[in-house]
């Protein structure tokens, strides 16, 4: 019998061990282990260490963890614990106060006093009162500062204690009105802020004055997010295009991200402005209505060339002048070379077929077609496929005009092109495919293609039932991960029946997630099968678990995953998980 040298042993230990996130899940690693040998304790156990930031419960409870505080310090001391601590209450145990990280503070707390923490690189402040205006000590070097901002009477708030202080690096400032009286001596004092490097709006409404200081002023900014936001103006100009003109004119030198979504109408010609001047390398832009003065020729032209560039998301928009409900800012690009990552909304059609030659960088793609006619108008889809660009490793394709009663047409066209022409693709993600074109795909063994995740699978009245998918998996010799989410399923499918079929055969799987079925009720024969199974399979690490499982099927299966390493998610019953995939 080979053995594994203890170093290779250590490594998969660290690599489980590190995949803990809370001291609970540690706990239970390490009693677990320390039970196997005397041997093992001291040449594996021993020298295991844990690089990730692990959480430390609200309340520290030695009753809840089940250990002392001293266990719980020599734990921290052996393994090298990093904490990530919610100081609601002081911790217990002063012994680990070295070991923390990083901290959210969601009181106030008049004695919070950082200096108790020598080592802490990250502390967030979760409310105005505790965290405004915090001085860092000078003795802590190279701390991360943030700031969440929750509903405030901003009356009450001077802007100066908020906005240049040099305190902060982030402020998230969420479902706030802020509607202030102008603060003239604060206007013209306000310089910026050296260390604000992430401002984030969410839900927000905003006065004009102030957001078109903040983006002159604010320099430093590295990532600038405004989604769903407001803003009040008295000016004939929509306020969102004075700040796109004013970035356009000066442009922030230090951004790398920005993302916006805005309800009301802008101008085209400045959005376009905005995206050729930009230095950010990631720009994500939700403008469902546009307007524009010039005909639909010279709206069509590609007159952006900014290679700075590097991801892109747009969604459509309505152009009122010119009707157009599905407009997409990918035509006004003359090259996306650049291009690393695209997420876009549009309609496809073959007025884009130009930019798929382009697509030669692109390693991620995902389109949302809002064609009715499925894939009628596929032919950019397809012509990326049938190029087959080396860089481009994941795609994801969403149909968003397809209802879960219309049946639609194959995806033959892009099936074909990816069987026969692309050996780049290694993940895939379709939405709406019909049972016929899954299971015809999984027979296919795709050589490329390791991860398949379909959304709104469609199953018809058909001979073709889930268990059909089954079969088609024990044969496939190329997947390492399936997602597939079904809508219509009235078969008599049982999916822990389905999950041990699967997994007797097919051992390249490492995550599996099948939709529940409407008799998925695990029998007392599934957990010994279960068990059978993950003996014998040496890759399966993840099994989504339905929602609907009662809570005793749950206590019962998912300690049988844990004792062989595979994850068990229980998703929320109306949203599917979304595995990394």
């Amino acid at each position: 019998m080979y053995l594994l040298p203890n170093i290779t042993i250590i490594k998969i230990l660290e690599y489980i061990l590190n995949d803990k996130c809370c001291i609970k899940d540690i706990i239970y690693f390490i009693r677990k282990f320390t039970l196997l040998s005397k041997y093992t304790n001291i040449n594996i156990i021993s020298k295991l260490r844990c690089d990730k930031l692990v959480t430390l419960p609200d309340i520290y409870d030695t009753n809840t963890l089940k250990i002392s505080c001293k266990t719980l310090y020599d734990l921290t001391m052996k393994y090298k614990i990093s904490y990530n601590i919610h100081l609601v209450v002081s911790i217990h145990s002063t012994m680990i106060k070295e070991n923390v990280s990083a901290i959210s503070v969601s009181l106030e707390k008049e004695s919070f006093d950082a200096l108790e923490y020598p080592n802490v690189k990250y502390i967030c402040f979760g409310e105005m009162s505790g965290g405004l205006g915090y001085k860092i000590p000078k003795e802590l070097k190279n701390v991360y500062i943030a700031l969440e901002i929750p509903p405030s009477p901003w009356d009450k708030i001077k802007l100066s204690r908020v906005f240049n202080e040099n305190t902060y690096n982030d402020i998230f400032i969420f479902e706030n009105e802020m509607e202030i009286p102008k603060e003239p001596q604060w206007i013209q004092s306000f310089k910026g802020s050296n260390s604000l490097t992430k401002l984030s709006f969410y839900e927000v409404i905003i006065d004009d004055w102030l957001l078109l200081i903040l983006v002159e002023k604010l320099e430093a900014l590295e990532h600038l997010e405004m989604n769903q936001i407001s803003i009040n103006s008295d000016s004939d100009i929509d306020p969102m295009d004075e700040v796109l003109l004013k970035m356009s004119a000066k442009p922030l030198t230090k951004l790398k991200r920005f993302s916006v979504s805005y309800e009301n109408s802008v101008v085209l010609e400045n959005v376009l402005a905005f995206i050729q001047s930009t230095k950010a390398k990631e720009v994500n832009l939700s403008f469902p209505k546009m307007t524009s003065n010039s005909d639909s020729v010279s709206i069509n032209s590609p007159v952006i060339d900014n290679p700075r560039i590097t991801t892109f998301n747009c969604g459509v928009s309505k152009l009122t002048s010119i009707s157009t409900i599905n407009y997409s800012l990918l035509h006004n690009f003359k090259d996306m070379s650049h291009m690393t990552n695209v997420i876009a909304i549009i309609h496809c059609d073959k007025s884009l077929c130009h930019l798929a030659t382009s697509f030669v960088n692109v390693t991620k793609l995902s389109i949302t077609d809002c064609t009715e006619d499925y894939f009628a108008n596929s032919q950019f889809i397809s012509k990326i496929i049938e190029l087959n660009p080396v860089k481009l490793v994941k795609l994801h394709i969403i149909n968003s005009a397809v209802s879960d009663r219309q049946k639609p047409s194959s995806y033959s066209r892009i099936s074909q092109a990816l069987k026969q022409k692309n050996r780049s693709l290694t993940r895939l993600s379709f939405s709406h495919m019909i049972i016929e074109d899954l299971i015809d795909f999984i027979q296919s063994n795709h050589p490329t293609i390791l991860s398949l995740k379909t959304i709104n699978l469609m199953i018809f009245p058909s001979s073709l039932v889930m268990k059909d998918v089954a079969k088609a998996l024990q044969s496939n010799r190329t997947l390492t991960a399936l997602q597939i989410d079904a809508v219509r399923d009235k078969s008599p499918y049982n999916l822990y029946d389905c999950i041990i079929d699967i997994l007797s055969v097919n051992k390249n799987l490492v995550k599996l997630s099948l939709p529940p079925g409407i008799h998925s009720i695990p029998k007392d024969n599934h957990y010994c099968d279960f068990e059978n199974v993950l003996k014998t399979h040496p890759n399966i690490n993840l099994i989504v678990i339905p929602s609907s499982l009662s809570m005793k099927g749950y206590k019962e299966l998912h300690p049988l995953l844990e004792k062989y390493f595979v994850k068990s998610i229980k998703p929320d019953r109306y949203v599917f998980p979304t595995l990394n995939m």
